[in-house]
């Protein structure tokens, strides 16, 4: 049994998110699957995908997790408590649910959950966020 805290697992998901950015164009090309949202096409012709589909990998704890999500862009709009109100479930990401997987069985906070693949979602706050796993991870935005 390995414990992972909340805080790590926040922490992984912001790293992954940031560093991201650090990935070659070819890179994230690969990695796109799924709906994604597309801005008009460029003076070549192509589209720009606005909200690429990402994967990071890390191993907390001696667990290797895996996290699969749409990557939003800002966009020079206001996300917190307005793109993305507060104290309403989100998909914490765009468009298809993020999902985490667990190698191994794990504690969150206490709850023990198994090995497996799950959906991940947050119910952003103010001051508390609570995250929600399901297990139901292939789903668009937070339907189900």
């Amino acid at each position: 049994m390995k414990l992972l805290t909340t805080l790590s697992i926040i922490c992984f998901l912001f790293t992954a998110c940031s560093s991201d950015t650090e990935q070659s164009s070819a890179d994230q090309n690969e990695n796109m699957q799924g709906s994604m949202e597309m801005a008009e096409s460029d003076s070549a012709g192509e589209q720009e995908v606005l909200s690429p589909r990402m994967e990071a990998q890390s191993e907390i704890g001696g667990v290797q997790i895996t996290v699969n999500y749409s990557a939003p862009s800002v966009r020079e709009r206001l996300i917190w408590d307005d793109l993305v109100p507060y104290d309403n479930i989100w998909v914490s990401g765009a468009h298809m649910a993020t999902s985490v997987e667990f190698e191994e069985e794990v504690m969150i906070d206490g709850p023990r959950v198994p090995a497996g693949k799950y959906g991940f979602f947050t119910i952003p706050g103010e001051e508390n966020w609570t995250i929600i796993l399901n297990g139901n991870w292939e789903q668009h935005q937070a339907d189900e």
